[in-house]
């Protein structure tokens, strides 16, 4: 994976925030924590596109997916694709941003396209097979045979296309200290507790976990990439320094990384 140039990084944090600005996709309290990762996730697809000459991708589990926004402005012949069950949006737990049929009309604008499906289960043969399928933050949701989720991917992706699986790291430096101090780790209580349908995590992953996620469709290396967030504080004064600095800091120790991303070219 190649860090993003200056002139790429000062581009997608003007436009992250422009569209946020536009479209209100995320609140302000949460708005520097996406910025951080979403710009690490558009680090991989730019790794992962940047040599080829036809590019395509289905994001399972795409949420809100503003950097499917992003890449088709980045470059408009891209081929962007989300599934999503959008469950939280029918459940009355909707996301900032508003109703699933506003987010659909926002990506309808900029020729990405939303498609309301079950992205472990389903097969959309109507979808053309792409060079990159991705999911982030969406298998730390399943209770269970989250190999389904994977398999999936790979019925989607072209031969010698990528799997991008993301997802927080369960022992993160941050969550070591929570636990030495008695903090629980895992999700709000009084949600798990209390609400009648909880959307937290059922089960993270560690580093060394993630080299094991394409064991069962893949027989090439996995790669594991890292990312650290800078702290909120710092968000006024966040620049390209920042970034590289973060980046950097985050390979010093791979396994108390606070996000992972696995990532495998099938073979």
């Amino acid at each position: 994976m190649i860090f993003l140039p200056k002139e790429i990084f000062n581009w997608y944090v003007s436009r992250f925030y422009n569209l946020n600005s536009k479209f209100n996709l995320y609140p302000p309290d949460k708005e520097f924590f996406a910025l951080q990762k979403n710009l690490f996730l558009f680090q991989c697809l730019y790794s992962n596109f940047k040599n080829l000459s036809s590019k395509s991708i289905i994001d399972f589990g795409c949420g809100i997916g503003i950097n499917l926004l992003i890449l088709k402005n980045f470059d408009s012949k891209i081929k962007c694709f989300g599934i999503d069950r959008f469950t939280e949006f029918e459940a009355d737990k909707q996301r900032y941003c508003g109703s699933f049929e506003r987010l659909i009309s926002i990506h309808d604008s900029f020729g990405s396209l939303l498609i309301k499906a079950d992205p472990v289960t389903e097969r959309l043969n109507q979808l053309p097979k792409v060079n990159l399928t991705v999911s982030y933050d969406v298998i730390e949701h399943l209770p269970y045979q989250a190999n389904r989720l994977i398999e999936n991917m790979a019925y989607h992706t072209l031969k010698s296309g990528t799997i991008h699986i993301a997802t927080p790291n369960q022992v993160s430096l941050i969550n070591r200290i929570k636990s030495l101090l008695g903090k629980n780790t895992w999700e709000d209580y009084d949600h798990w507790f209390n609400d009648p349908e909880f959307y937290g995590h059922i089960r993270e992953l560690t580093y060394y976990e993630s080299f094991k996620s394409f064991k069962s469709i893949s027989s090439s290396p996995t790669n594991v990439y890292v990312f650290n967030l800078v702290p909120y504080s710092f968000r006024k004064v966040y620049n390209y320094t920042f970034y590289k600095i973060s980046s950097f800091l985050s390979l010093l120790h791979k396994p108390s990384a606070y996000y992972l991303l696995a990532s495998n070219t099938l073979n």
